[in-house]
């Protein structure tokens, strides 16, 4: 903070370094609905309402994996774009299939420094004819 602030209740000096807690923001019940940990594509796709044909890509708010504002990541389209370009190219590829042989992955995050990641797991890339 460049000065102090009274913020919902809180004093913050000057001078106190302040993060996004971009966990609360991803999971918000309000936000996201009381299925939040469902893998559910559809929240990011308008549509018609009638036959079902996808109109657009949404932007929701409450997702900021790149913050916003000030601090907002001068690469986010970048970024965007090459992860666009590697998930395309590898679903164009390879079939990607979860491994029998090992346990399904969990939502439980691995927990350590400033961000969360999966845990451990494998998949199988059978490439495509």
């Amino acid at each position: 903070t460049t000065e102090a602030v009274h913020f919902h209740g809180y004093d913050i000096p000057k001078g106190t370094m302040v993060f996004a807690n971009l966990h609360e923001a991803h999971f918000n019940r309000e936000l996201w609905g009381d299925d939040v940990e469902e893998f559910r594509p559809e929240r990011w796709l308008k549509s018609d309402g009638g036959g079902g044909k996808v109109l657009e890509f949404v932007k929701r708010e409450g997702f900021f994996p790149f913050l916003s504002g000030k601090r907002v990541c001068i690469g986010e389209q970048l970024a965007r774009d090459e992860l666009f370009l590697f998930t395309v190219g590898l679903m164009q590829k390879f079939r990607v299939d979860m491994d029998p042989s090992n346990p399904l992955p969990t939502l439980d995050p691995k927990l350590g420094g400033t961000t969360q990641g999966p845990k451990p797991h494998k998949l199988l890339f059978t490439p495509r004819a």
